[in-house]
């Protein structure tokens, strides 16, 4: 199985987000990532 890396995921433009928006996405898109990995 391909592990996924979330900072990967995350394109750099995110940078200048602010931390609680950033780290917003990379939760949302852990678990997008999880659970479309979960039904395969």
């Amino acid at each position: 199985m391909v592990q996924w890396s979330v900072d990967e995921i995350i394109p750099i433009r995110f940078n200048h987000w602010s931390l609680e928006v950033d780290l917003f996405w990379r939760l949302l898109l852990h678990k997008v990532v999880h659970s479309l990995l979960a039904k395969e």
